[in-house]
């Protein structure tokens, strides 16, 4: 009976033994915990074409939640910089980790088909091996503090911060040494160690909850840096960054505007009074437009003004706007005239819009484009070579382009496309060719009415005789 007994208390120990090891194991699985003893923090930066990367810290505030099912105690580590300002006085459970993109950072970087840039930048390592003192299971979850990108003069600067929110679960283990070690890295020496990571996002980026069943493991590995983005940390915070040059009163002098269309005419034969029509449409960053789909754009047609430093008019501005302003949809055309010596500026369009512009064929007149992008100090520039002809730019899919697309943009500097028509010629006889089919039709009236006439003439004629 006694050995029964022993061999029953035997047989409990073990299935005990057996069973305390299993929620461990289970949760690590449960979790999507990769086998990996390191973590790290990569910051997605999305930026519309053009713009340049902020000078700015990013801040991420990882809080202790749980130590075996368990409040901390403190023994479980404090991840990041205690006593940065940034974290609530009332709070001794978190740390701030930070993610600083400077001018001399290097990143990871691609264009997406909506010429969206991405910058990836990770943070260093935040679990690692020696940061905890005993075995267990650790939770951490960790978000990003807002508000930390102040912007820079003299544009106005907008940072959509990530409000995604992270769980991550680290599984550490007391290696007597003596057992077979069966992680990666393999240790060789007894000690604590980090077997497991399990990271999964509990809300994205726009701070919408994730349901349970539809939380999925991310591989919290930091990766070397390059050359890809596949080799960074999918603990991942987005950001979407735009910016606007900040303009007080917008005239044609370069850097009164954010965009502008200019026009002037040449040539012996040029009328300064013929107005030229023109058809543009712009197209705003998707990260702007999805923000504020409702926005409009305000450009404005201005020319010399004629009283500018004329005695008795010392307060009069150098330029005057000419009718009223013209309001502009993302993606919507808009019709608009320029005589010589007008522009067309534009005072808020954000950094990254695209645009497209034809001027129609007028008559006489051959039309040529130098397009200027980002203070450029040297134009691109084309002619379409042919009179009455119109001029479009970019052209249309499929043809070779007479300006490169990547040039019709608003950078941070100087954005013009300036126009130019010339009519050094007339036709000597006076007559314009392209006047014959109504000449024709005017001539082939007058024929038959005289036809008419003589036909009629010589019916009374011979009814009197």
């Amino acid at each position: 009976m006694l050995k029964k007994t022993k061999l029953f208390l035997a047989f409990t120990l073990v299935l005990v033994m057996c069973l305390t090891s299993i929620p461990v194991a289970l949760a690590a699985e449960g979790d999507g915990a990769v086998e990996t003893n390191t973590a790290a923090i990569t910051k997605l930066l999305k930026v519309p074409y053009g713009t340049t990367v902020p000078t700015t810290t990013f801040k991420f505030l990882v809080t202790r939640k749980f130590e075996d099912s368990q409040t901390p105690t403190s023994h479980m580590p404090i991840i990041g910089e205690e006593n940065d300002p940034a974290v609530p006085e009332d709070d001794t459970n978190s740390g701030i980790v930070t993610i600083s993109f400077t001018e001399n950072t290097t990143y990871t970087y691609k264009t997406d088909k909506d010429n969206v840039d991405y910058y990836y930048l990770e943070s260093e390592i935040i679990f690692k091996d020696g940061v905890f003192d005993h075995a267990g299971v650790f939770e951490y979850e960790i978000r990003e503090i807002p508000d930390t990108y102040t912007g820079i003069a003299p544009f106005i600067g907008n940072m959509n911060y990530s409000d995604a929110v992270y769980t991550v679960r680290v599984y550490v283990i007391d290696w007597d040494g003596e057992t077979e070690c069966n992680h990666t890295p393999k240790h060789t020496v007894p000690g604590i160690y980090i077997t497991n990571i399990g990271a999964f996002m509990t809300k994205d980026d726009d701070g919408a909850e994730i349901s349970t069943q539809n939380r999925t493991k991310v591989d919290p590995t930091p990766g070397t840096g390059g050359p890809g983005v596949d080799s960074y940390s999918k603990l991942m915070f987005t950001n979407e960054h735009w910016k606007t040059k900040d303009i007080d009163k917008p005239s044609p002098e370069d850097g009164d505007f954010t965009l502008a269309v200019s026009k002037k005419v040449a040539g012996a034969y040029a009328n300064f009074d013929t107005s030229f029509n023109y058809r543009m449409t712009i197209t705003v960053p998707t990260m702007v437009s999805n923000k504020n789909p409702s926005t409009t754009y305000k450009a404005f047609v201005m020319e010399k003004n004629p009283l500018y430093n004329t005695p008795g008019n010392e307060t009069a501005p150098e330029y005057r706007v000419v009718g009223s302003a013209i309001t502009f949809t993302s993606k919507t055309p808009q019709d608009f005239q320029l005589k010589s010596g007008q522009t067309l500026v534009f005072e808020d369009t954000p950094v990254g819009t695209k645009y497209e512009v034809e001027e129609f064929a007028t008559h006489g007149y051959i039309a040529s484009v130098d397009v200027t992008y980002n203070s450029a100090a040297t134009p691109a520039g084309y002619s379409n070579g042919t009179a009455n002809s119109a001029l479009k730019i970019p052209t249309k899919t499929g043809e070779t382009n007479n300006i490169d697309p990547n040039l019709l943009f608003v950078g941070e500097g100087v954005n013009k496309a300036a126009f130019t028509n010339t009519r050094s010629s007339v036709t000597p006889t006076g007559l314009d060719l392209n006047d014959l089919p109504f000449i024709a039709l005017i001539l082939l009236a007058v024929g038959s009415f005289v036809a008419f006439i003589v036909v009629k003439s010589r019916k009374k004629k011979s009814y009197n005789q």
